[in-house]
């Protein structure tokens, strides 16, 4: 098969690059991907280089088109050394389309009769991990801008996946400890988790408001938790309320209490959220799915401390934190005029950013090894760990579900692997296949989706326990987003809270 046709359908577009590089690389194979280089960039040398080739941590993969002496590709080798040593210390790329503009050549440039060549460091994380060196017999014009964009693409592509293989080297060889990745209940390894993780006791001696953001199970109650228990309130009530679960015209009650007879239903006074976390922390969770009213009501507790109860004319001071969270992007939600400008702007006095898993490759080994323990210790049964390929398996994936969706997918291994076993590839592959073709409760829903044209038509046609996966699959699709998935299934609001309480479908917890 013609190798560019290969690495085209691989990566037909620049954002698949790293799962193109990624499957290429779990058989380790790079041969597709040097001779694809070698044709797009019309050069007869490609390497990949590693400092110290350190056979076993990343192959060194080199292709040498036309024939050479022993003698001289090792004098290549030395040259082409010398260039990525000078790259590597200085950062930067090297593009040389004609060597005879050298002052100080290397005989091995005049052996192996090198024309041009160019070197493209490998960065992750601002640092240096490896160059992308080519060569050329001919003389070449500069490459062209497009041209350039490819390979920077490709050297980045690189650099994440050297960072992987260094992990699995230190994973399954020097037995990584992941208790001792484990801080406030955080499990990783990531150098911005770290920082994020070493500016919480800071956060937490002081009463202003935190909003912290990311993707639905990337662990933002986890990080409220730690706040307050490293605060002086740690002795008073920790209150979480996941707004999009709550319908709009309860939310207010929920959070500020109301007075007997305020409504119908109202048969005593109730203190509410911020009532009961008075000393404490209310964490507030998709803050970006409040009511207009309900923002009007949050940011006079920011400024003044005070709540109304409703049905109540008296206002009453309380004393809480307040730490919010959202799962989209509320600077967007400003510009569009659906979430107050000055509510925004008052929360976010300290801000906590959790990037998704996907961005995380390196925390996957780390969090698979801390779930398989959890698990095989709750479902009492042995199993040794993960194989290389299985963990090549589990960085391959996408994770919308980020850190909750993995936990899931660990115990479902344990579930399902015998006992003093080795987790491989091919047991992550099963699981994976049997989430995509069947709900979050196992059960299959493809035949749900055919019959789903409104919600009214679902329910006459379906019982509770379908009812109860089709409600699920959707809540999950939207990330658990009560109002965008009313709106994507053409119900009111109010309608899929009552349904929710009724069928006791609760949002999982990390």
């Amino acid at each position: 098969m013609d190798r560019t046709k290969q690495i085209n359908g691989i990566f037909p577009v620049k954002n698949t690059l790293i799962q193109g590089l990624t499957c290429l690389l779990s058989t380790n194979d790079l041969q597709p991907l040097i001779e694809y280089l070698s044709e797009l960039t019309e050069s007869e040398v490609v390497q990949i280089r590693i400092p110290g080739n350190k056979v076993g941590w990343f192959p060194l993969a080199d292709i040498l088109k036309a024939s050479a002496t022993e003698t001289a590709e090792l004098q290549y080798d030395s040259f082409s050394r010398a260039v990525a040593t000078g790259v590597m210390a200085s950062g930067k790329p090297v593009d040389v389309p004609d060597v005879s503009v050298l002052t100080d050549r290397s005989e091995s440039l005049d052996q192996n009769a090198l024309k041009s060549f160019a070197c493209y460091p490998l960065t992750a994380r601002q640092e240096v991990v490896g160059v992308l060196f080519i060569a050329s017999r001919n003389y070449r014009s500069a490459l062209s801008a497009e041209l350039v964009q490819t390979l920077e693409q490709v050297a980045h592509a690189l650099a994440a996946i050297v960072l992987r293989e260094h992990w699995y080297e230190e994973l399954l060889n020097k037995g990584v400890e992941t208790n001792k990745s484990v801080q406030y209940g955080v499990v990783t390894g990531d150098e911005y988790m770290r920082h994020v993780l070493s500016m919480l006791p800071r956060y937490a001696q002081t009463n202003a408001p935190v909003l912290v953001l990311g993707e639905t199970g990337t662990g933002k109650e986890r990080i409220a938790a730690a706040l307050h228990s490293l605060s002086r309130r740690n002795d008073k009530p920790f209150v979480k309320v996941h707004c999009g679960a709550i319908s709009e015209s309860l939310i207010e009650s929920e959070l500020f209490g109301h007075e007997k007879g305020a409504f119908t239903g109202a048969v005593r006074t109730t203190d509410g959220c911020f009532g009961l976390a008075d000393g404490g922390t209310i964490f507030l969770d998709e803050i970006n799915t409040a009511s207009p009213e309900v923002q009007v009501k949050l940011l006079r507790v920011l400024e003044s401390g005070e709540i109304t109860r409703v049905g109540s004319s008296r206002s009453r001071t309380t004393n809480v934190r307040i730490v919010v969270a959202g799962n989209q992007d509320l600077q967007e939600m400003v510009n569009r005029g659906t979430f107050r400008k000055d509510l925004y702007y008052r929360l976010k006095v300290l801000e906590i950013y959790l990037p998704p898993l996907r961005e995380r490759p390196g925390d996957i080994p780390l969090l698979a090894r801390y779930f398989l323990d959890h698990y095989t210790m709750l479902h009492e049964k042995h199993i040794s760990g993960y194989s290389r390929e299985a963990l090549c398996c589990l960085q391959e994936q996408h994770w919308e579900g980020n850190i909750r969706q993995l936990k899931h997918l660990v115990e479902a291994l344990v579930i399902h692997a015998d006992a003093n076993t080795i987790i491989a590839r091919a047991h992550v592959q099963r699981i994976l296949s049997s989430g995509r073709k069947n709900g979050s409760n196992g059960r299959a829903i493809a035949h749900v989706q055919p019959y789903a044209l409104s919600f009214k038509d679902f329910r006459t046609n379906h019982l509770n326990s379908v009812e109860r996966e089709f409600l699920t699959h959707h809540l999950t699709s939207h990330e658990w987003s009560v109002a965008d998935t009313a709106r994507a299934l053409d119900m009111a609001r109010s309608t899929l809270i009552h349904r929710l309480k009724v069928l006791e479908i609760h949002k999982p917890e990390v």
